[in-house]
């Protein structure tokens, strides 16, 4: 009697060859082998450099636990390596910024800024700054400098908002005061304007009343200027992108319900300032809610927006809102995105929720350890763990 295969078997011998064949055909999910992160996080920072590496800084393990780590991704090998502990926790709210000079610097908290080194793989100390501060935003200037514009004030307990503004000359290694903003400014947005000026957007607070604001800096004349108002209120949260047309594209973030007991709105919105006539516009909202998600101009000039799992871009020539996906992990909140030489795009970290094992916006969680590659031209690549 001739052996027959079981059908349980033989569905399985089915399945494997079909995944194989799959793969085999470039079909479903790319497979780029991107590596995980040693140490999950959210609300770090990424820092392309120069030689087109990816440098990962702080943020959180988990709620209580701000990290002094930072990692290093290859993309011609799709590894990570440590780059080291930096000398204080950078937390949720510090920045990086990449130096003419190839060193990276980061600030935020209250000791001093401190100075990454890639052909070392080594940190070191700068002078401190004279408001040491924390949500602020860091701007690289057409002439190497740094402007240091706003954030809390580190010093002193509570929500202590500052409209100080301090300069970082890389080729000296020194701080020095320029003109403060017109507003205390926190946890606002800043972007580089082709004519060399910087963005700065917010939400204040006025005898109880909430409302937006927005500032340009001038670096040739070391003068602040209103710049009008974005048409939606928002308190945190958001992303400003400049485009290489001169217009700054402001999407999600929250805002408070306001009252005792208010509560956090997250939005879609998406607001549109044109620094060739210093005016706003409302821009087709996104599909999603998004908060502290990540913002990178594309080569091709279109917006990729990623938080929460369903990825989109933003097409300025349309004023319309295209699918990009949907990526292989649910990078909801505290996520970064670096645009890498070959026109990628690098997709790190995020928070999930330690108990349902999924992403949310609740507090609570612990840092995710996947990374990913978005490709333009073919898709999503398939994360880290």
């Amino acid at each position: 009697m001739a052996w027959k295969m079981p059908s349980v078997y033989f569905m399985f011998v089915i399945a494997l060859l079909t995944m194989v064949f799959t793969v085999a055909c470039g079909g479903g999910v790319a497979d780029s082998g991107v590596g995980s992160l040693a140490q999950g996080r959210w609300s770090h920072s990424a820092t392309i450099l120069e030689d087109g590496r990816v440098l990962v800084t702080g943020g959180h393990g988990t709620s209580s636990n701000a990290l002094t780590s930072a990692e290093v991704y290859d993309p011609s090998t799709n590894a990570w390596s440590s780059a080291g502990d930096m000398a204080d926790k950078h937390p949720e709210g510090h920045t990086t910024t990449l130096l003419p000079n190839g060193k990276v610097l980061v600030i935020g908290g209250k000791k001093a800024p401190e100075v990454y080194d890639p052909s070392a793989n080594s940190w070191s100390t700068t002078e401190l700054l004279t408001d040491p501060r924390m949500r602020h935003t860091a701007t690289l200037l057409d002439d190497g400098r740094v402007l240091v514009t706003g954030g809390r004030d580190m010093t002193k307990a509570g929500d202590q908002k500052l409209a100080s503004v301090e300069l970082y000359d890389s080729s000296t290694g020194e701080w020095s005061l320029a003109t403060p903003m017109l507003e205390e400014r926190s946890d606002h947005g800043a972007a580089l304007l082709p004519d060399g000026k910087v963005l700065v957007v917010s939400k204040l607070v006025r005898n109880l009343s909430h409302e937006s604001s927005a500032e340009t800096y001038d670096p040739s004349t070391e003068t602040w200027s209103p710049a009008g108002a974005p048409l939606k209120e928002r308190e945190s949260s958001f992303t400003t992108t400049a485009t290489a047309d001169g217009k700054v594209i402001v999407t999600g973030g929250r805002f408070s319900s306001g009252g005792t007991y208010g509560k956090w709105i997250t939005m879609s919105d998406v607001d549109i300032y044109d620094s060739s006539t210093g005016t706003w516009s409302v821009g087709a909202p996104m599909t999603e809610v998004r908060v502290k998600h990540a913002a990178v101009l594309l080569p091709d000039g279109k917006v990729l927006v990623v938080g929460r799992q369903d990825a989109e871009s933003y097409d300025l020539a349309s004023g319309a809102w295209v699918p990009a996906g949907e990526m292989t992990r649910d990078h909801i909140e505290g996520v970064t995105g670096t645009l890498l030489k070959d026109g990628r795009v690098l997709i790190v970290g995020g928070r999930q929720d330690s108990e349902k094992g999924e992403t949310s916006l609740q507090v609570g969680g612990t840092g995710m350890t996947a990374a990913e590659i978005y490709d333009p031209a073919s898709g999503w690549s398939k994360a880290g763990s």
